[in-house]
């Protein structure tokens, strides 16, 4: 199975902070192929469920005034 990379394009965030702009800013990287830019993407197991989702909300921020966050499902643990 090839690496997908999930990126936060800062880049297109500072532009929609800039201009009051929506464009999304996730980018989905895959071998050999072009750059893909939505607002949510679901991260799935093996059987096809979701276990997390990533999202840019510049509409609806978190309460902490958070545009972009992972959503998951299942436990996580972080790395120090």
């Amino acid at each position: 199975m090839a690496k997908t990379v999930i990126h936060f394009n800062r880049q297109r965030l500072a532009h929609n902070k800039k201009h009051g702009t929506c464009d999304p800013v996730l980018s989905v990287l895959c071998k050999k192929q072009h750059a893909r830019y939505s607002d949510e993407v679901l991260i799935h197991d093996r059987k096809g469920r979701v276990v997390a989702r990533v999202l840019y909300r510049a509409d609806k921020p978190l309460k902490c005034g958070a545009h972009a966050w992972v959503e998951a499902y299942h436990p996580v643990t972080p790395v120090e």
